[in-house]
């Protein structure tokens, strides 16, 4: 148990951007967020995006930042992290716990894919089991077991610990159990893949309540990060979604708007073996370190350091506080003289 615990610890020492963390809501019955434009509607094809066509358009299956970032305007999910990092609802209505590790969520039954099938039962079980077998879902739904269709337009998810947070964790993407006839994944979003003359597209779903100006998106298949910015700087794709920590800001001569992200940075060491073996060793590594000064200078300015596993804006953070934000070199020295550990120790692992 010691060594999970300062491994979590010691995974968290680094972390230069926002958390995930948000506090729960119930029965937050909200509307969806009427989008509408005073120009007419016109199919302007110019409107360009970067994807990696050598890599899946299924929400489960992508791993580039690309296409990833195309899921977002082609699925929905049970719930959303809002701009204060509180869920809410989205697909779902409400939720409840009938007990510590059961947890009940109601959905819109009204609510249909691009296709106009309904959003099932079926579908949400089928979304979820790929999300957990999923690289972008996978860690953070490994405490939730498994889930079943309830009674009433619910699902039931059963945890393997009892979190009175978990509703944050259903963030993933809702599919349908089918695929189109091009095979490209369905969703609900604003968005559908659509095929025309070999060439992969995003049209948009136009209802009274969404009236964009850009109906078509032309994709354009640009893998490399560097011609990503060229492409961008030079017109060639309309909009990029750029990583800052790096020197990207400073190649980028386009229209710029920061926003906040929820993303966790951190280093591991391996709490197995060798002098890092040592709990105390690990924690007088995350005692001397200033998180402050590693938020600045690997992002540049953009990244927040954190102290505890929740967003620093998120109001969990404020009530959990785990690491210092400064380095503690005084208690890491105490904790180095602790681990009984020295340059002379033959087993440098540790006990």
């Amino acid at each position: 148990m010691a060594k999970k615990i300062f491994a979590f610890i010691m995974a968290a020492v680094l972390a230069c951007t926002a958390l995930a963390g948000c506090t729960a809501q119930k029965d937050a019955d909200t509307a969806k967020e009427n989008i509408t434009t005073t120009k007419k509607v016109t199919d302007d094809s110019n409107f360009k995006l970067s994807y990696t066509q050598a890599d899946s358009l299924d929400p489960f299956k992508s791993k580039t930042q690309n296409n990833q970032v195309l899921s977002s305007l082609v699925f929905e999910s049970l719930f959303d992290i809002d701009e204060n990092w509180e869920s809410v609802p989205n697909i779902a209505t409400k939720y409840e716990f009938s007990d510590g590790k059961t947890l009940k969520v109601s959905f819109n039954p009204s609510l249909t894919f691009s296709d106009g099938s309904p959003i099932e039962s079926d579908d949400i079980i089928y979304s979820f089991n790929a999300a957990k077998k999923s690289p972008a879902y996978k860690n953070s739904l490994k405490y939730i077991g498994s889930a079943s269709a309830g009674a009433d337009n619910t699902i039931v998810f059963y945890l393997k610990k009892a979190n009175p947070n978990a509703v944050n964790l259903l963030t993933f993407p809702i599919a349908s159990t089918n695929d189109d006839e091009n095979g490209y994944p369905i969703g609900s979003g604003r968005y559908k893949y659509v095929k025309k003359d070999s060439k992969t597209y995003l049209k948009a779903i136009v209802t009274k309540d969404f009236n964009p100006y850009i109906t078509t998106i032309n994709l354009v298949n640009i893998a490399a990060a560097d011609s990503i910015d060229n492409a961008v700087n030079i017109g060639n794709i309309s909009y990029a979604f750029r990583d800052l920590s790096s020197n990207v800001a400073e190649r980028m001569t386009c229209n710029r708007k920061l926003i906040n992200m929820n993303n966790l940075v951190y280093i591991g060491v391996n709490s197995l073996s060798g002098i890092t073996a040592n709990a105390q060793i690990r924690k007088a590594i995350s005692l001397a370190c200033d998180r402050n000064t590693f938020a600045e200078s690997a992002y540049n300015g953009y990244g927040t350091a954190a102290t505890s596993p929740f967003n620093p804006q998120s109001s969990l953070a404020q009530n959990v506080k785990i690491f210092s934000s400064e380095a503690d070199t005084s208690t890491a020295k105490q904790a180095i003289a602790q681990s009984k550990i020295d340059s002379n120790t033959k087993d440098r692992a540790g006990k």
